[in-house]
């Protein structure tokens, strides 16, 4: 391990290179079908990177679900699309890791 930054956000970069970033989003009180820009403490070198992540959600009443996804990304950040209808519950979070170099 060349170097790392523990904690709810952080990252692991390699000797050779290679990075493991990971972060957590929280939804609550933004606009249903909006973006949340995230970015990375560490630049990755190319857009050939993976993110992956899952989500927590407290259903309600009515809820018809919900859904996150990565819209748009570069080397240094990318897009979190919102679908969570009911973010008033203070549930809806998105445990997000990214690797690649």
């Amino acid at each position: 391990i060349a170097s790392y930054h523990s904690g709810d956000n952080g990252y692991i970069i390699y000797s050779d290179g290679f990075k493991i970033q990971w972060g957590v989003l929280n939804f609550k009180n933004t606009e249903y079908r909006k973006t949340l820009n995230v970015t990375f403490s560490v630049k990755f070198s190319t857009t050939y990177y993976n993110i992956s992540g899952s989500h927590t959600h407290q259903q309600e009443a009515g809820d018809k679900g919900a859904s996150w996804a990565v819209t748009e990304r570069t080397t240094s950040r990318f897009k979190a699309y919102n679908g969570f209808e009911n973010q008033e519950s203070g549930g809806d979070k998105v445990y997000w890791l990214a690797v690649g170099y």
